[in-house]
């Protein structure tokens, strides 16, 4: 993933860590609760692994969308 400095967050409620990185240090690089989601990189800039996560992020909020998905 295309990170473009070293800021990340570091939540109190791990429940709400999605995805982790490993450079140097573990890090949440993406956060999810509820209807809210949040990546520290950029997955535009990401390549095919970027384009790919948003594509299903697109997916995944059409099958909400209309009732066929909503789970984390």
């Amino acid at each position: 993933m295309y990170f473009v400095h070293s800021y990340y967050a570091d939540p109190e409620d791990r429940a709400a860590v999605a995805a982790v990185t490993g450079y140097g240090v573990r890090f949440a690089s993406a956060l999810w609760q509820d209807n809210i989601m949040a990546t520290q990189f950029h997955p535009e800039k990401s390549q095919g692994v970027g384009l790919e996560m948003l594509r299903n992020f697109i997916a995944h909020a059409r099958a909400c969308a209309t009732g066929g998905g909503g789970e984390q």
